[in-house]
């Protein structure tokens, strides 16, 4: 039993190897106190996923404690002690396991027993995923429905940020960017994508056709009932109008902020070309000072 956290534990040279499936590191714990075990461990830079603590049971009882930072069978810790010459000892720490590793399991249908290292369970059902709460015997029935509300707030979020881009860009097209070409491109662009075809195969083509449509002012307005309407005629064709991979909306706008952002895109080389109209005014400003202090 070790009566506090700066109690000093073992001998000096005593070490604790931590392993987790096939990978392991090592701290020297000998004649060191809990607080500093808990800090070495906490702080290997060759920490293979776990954590330690400490916990004070009484006044006169204090344990470390360790947990793996990930879930399941494979992720089990187990521990091994060496003193100076690499000879195994007993535990000076008085370390007992708590909690057992284990998989999640869940039977479907009553045929297919599925096992995974965590209670989140996505990849048994394509398209769902199962959040574990509790451990029954007792059959469930897992009724499967399509989240029309999250889509519609993805959706709405698009076309806030798509107003927001908009209205920078009307800020400083009457500022420091007023009559600039790129700016205007830009806005063309981006207005193209969102107001053109997307060029996927399947019924909806056009955002519009998924209650996205633009108003006098040139901003976005969204409907969400037309969305929701738009799903349950055909969820995958609306679903592949945003993220087909080569031209759904998302993977073309994707590419134009590539387009723009990346090093000498667009945005960086009309930066690149102001910068050097600004050297050039600066140097012929510095010319006319040299001759007006040369006549």
């Amino acid at each position: 039993m070790i009566a506090n956290s700066s109690t000093l534990v073992g001998n000096a040279g005593d070490q604790m190897t931590i392993t987790i499936g096939t990978e392991s590191f090592t701290v020297d714990i000998g004649a060191r106190s809990l607080s500093s075990i808990q800090d070495l461990i906490n702080e290997a830079t060759d920490n293979v996923g776990v954590s330690a603590g400490i916990v004070q049971e009484s006044d006169t009882s204090v344990h470390l404690v360790l947990t793996s930072e990930s879930t399941g069978l494979d992720n089990q810790i187990s521990v091994a002690f060496t003193d100076d010459l690499g000879g195994a000892i007993a535990d000076p720490l008085g370390m007992a396991q708590i909690q057992a590793a284990d998989d999640a399991q869940i039977t479907i249908d009553n045929t297919y027993v599925i096992s995974r290292s965590s209670n989140t369970i996505d990849d048994a059902i394509e398209g769902v995923s199962i959040q574990l709460l509790a451990e029954t015997t007792a059959t469930s029935q897992l009724t499967v429905s399509r989240d029309a509300e999250s889509i519609s707030g993805a959706v709405s979020g698009l076309v806030e940020s798509y107003n927001s881009l908009m209205s920078s860009i009307a800020e400083l097209r009457n500022g420091e960017l007023n009559g600039d070409a790129t700016l205007r491109l830009i806005e063309n662009q981006v207005r193209s994508i969102m107001g053109g075809s997307a060029g996927v195969d399947g019924a909806f083509k056009y955002a519009s056709q998924a209650g996205i449509t633009f108003e006098k002012d040139g901003t976005l307005s969204f409907d969400s009932a037309e969305l929701t309407s738009a799903l349950e005629t055909d969820r995958g064709a609306l679903v592949d109008l945003f993220t087909n991979e080569d031209n759904g909306l998302a993977a073309r706008m994707d590419s134009l902020m590539d387009s723009m952002l990346s090093t000498s895109g667009l945005i960086d080389a009309r930066e690149d070309g102001l910068n050097s109209r600004v050297d050039s005014a600066n140097d012929q400003i510095e010319r006319m000072q040299y001759r007006a202090g040369a006549d």
